[in-house]
């Protein structure tokens, strides 16, 4: 069974369906971006490459982009974020028609290689804060990398890509409490936290320090939602219900015509019938032949939808359910576009 999904914070694009004209020249197109992010992977410029690579993803999601993502991440030495866009990619194949698959099929067997042997690879981190701190105290972290933090757990072991990291503790009234520190592959490393003391003059909350609970935060999908065999899957489902209750309601109707039949045609049968009787017979008829259909319809569609929840891939060990926090309008190379902020 698949494992599904990977990296970092991400956007969750729906196009509005109109047209902006200044926005074509807000920024390259997708397929600039992946060009350019090809060539720099190509010159080992990675710093550029990759995020590039990842933004003509969220653009347009082409599974070749997302496999090349994970591709850069490794050679960047992140074979935490790595591994999990390998998932991704693998999620995504497994998603696209039969068809598609055919031109993906040596990625996908190298996809599943390069996973696999990412795993001992990845490092872990587990931050440990003292028994009691203030309430409302925050904890974040980001690579040396990067500049936008991210909120983590305490007490649980979090996967983490290798190099130099930065942890911060906040109080609210206190000054911010940071710490650097460094992860190799394939580490398991405990990184103790603090918080700064009060302001002088201020009080410091002691009455009010409690424990901060563990939280299972992990890294999260590069393009969150709903899977595409998940929708199929109600989509279908919804169409067999449908059907079984039309059948179930025809029936009925069709049920109720017999007695009819029978008390105004010959024998119950529909030859020489009265104008009651030829019309219920007809009836009867209509409907019955409009409940076998909706019952095989509904039953079909409805096995369908059971089969394609059941075999949706399992999430991946490094990936957990995304938390909406913004809603905005983002230009795109073909307009605008309404984007939803997702994070982990």
């Amino acid at each position: 069974m698949r494992h599904a999904l990977g990296p970092a914070t991400a956007l969750l694009v729906v196009g509005l369906g109109f047209a902006a004209p200044a926005a074509a020249d807000e920024g390259p197109s997708p397929q600039a971006l992946y060009e350019s992010g090809m060539a720099d992977f190509a010159a080992g410029k990675l710093a550029t490459a990759c995020p590039s690579i990842r933004q003509s993803f969220r653009l347009d999601a082409v599974p070749e982009k997302l496999f090349n993502l994970a591709r850069c991440e490794e050679a960047a030495h992140h074979v935490t974020s790595a591994a999990a866009t390998y998932d991704d990619y693998l999620a995504l194949y497994d998603q696209i028609p039969p068809s598609n698959q055919v031109a993906e099929r040596e990625r996908e067997k190298t996809a599943t290689e390069r996973r696999r042997a990412l795993d001992a690879r990845i490092p872990h981190v587990l931050f440990r804060m003292p028994a009691t701190v203030p309430d409302g105290t925050k904890v974040t972290r980001r690579s040396a990398e990067m500049k936008e933090r991210i909120a983590v757990a305490v007490g649980v072991q979090l996967p983490i890509d290798p190099g130099e990291h930065y942890v911060m503790t906040e109080v609210p009234g206190r000054a911010p409490w940071e710490k650097r520190f460094f992860v190799v592959e394939g580490e398991n490393k405990t990184v103790e936290l603090d918080v700064s003391p009060p302001t002088k003059g201020a009080p410091d909350g002691t009455r009010m320090n409690r424990p901060i609970a563990p939280v299972p935060t992990m890294l999260p999908p590069l393009n969150p939602g709903m899977s595409g065999r998940r929708v199929g899957a109600y989509v279908v489902g919804s169409i067999g219900i449908a059907g079984v209750l039309l059948g179930a309601i025809t029936g009925a109707v069709t049920w109720g015509q017999k007695g009819i039949v029978t008390d105004n045609c010959q024998d119950g049968q529909s030859r020489l019938c009265t104008l009651k009787g030829e019309s219920a017979s007809d009836t009867a008829g209509t409907f019955g032949l409009v409940s076998t259909v909706g019952f095989a319809v509904g039953l079909t569609c409805l096995a369908g939808g059971i089969v394609l929840y059941v075999t949706e891939p399992a999430p991946t060990r490094l990936g957990r359910t995304p938390t909406f926090t913004a809603l905005d309008v983002k230009p795109t190379p073909q307009g605008a576009a309404l984007a939803g902020t997702w994070a982990w």
